[in-house]
């Protein structure tokens, strides 16, 4: 792979699921030093969009959910969420 084909980004902004294709709208922090210094929250700007088949983002989250090192990592994320939270 060429290192030219890399790119980072630091946050999915959004995922949407449309006629079987999944699509990542994917984002990037602005560097707007104004912004940090006025205590303002600052959300990832979309930039990219990545498509894929749905069955084939499904494998793929299915092999990260069941890597034991993602493990911690998962349970925390999801508890910021409130996703573990029993209803009563």
């Amino acid at each position: 792979m060429n290192n030219k084909n890399i790119l980072f980004f630091d946050a999915i902004n959004a995922i949407n699921i449309n006629n079987g294709v999944v699509k990542l709208i994917l984002g990037n922090q602005p560097s707007n030093q104004m912004l940090e210094s006025q205590g303002k929250a600052i959300n990832p700007e979309p930039s990219q969009v990545v498509a894929m088949p749905l069955n084939s983002f499904m494998y793929a989250l299915a092999v990260f959910i069941k890597e034991p090192k993602n493990k911690e990592m998962i349970e925390k994320v999801q508890e910021a969420a409130g996703l573990n939270k029993t209803q009563q």
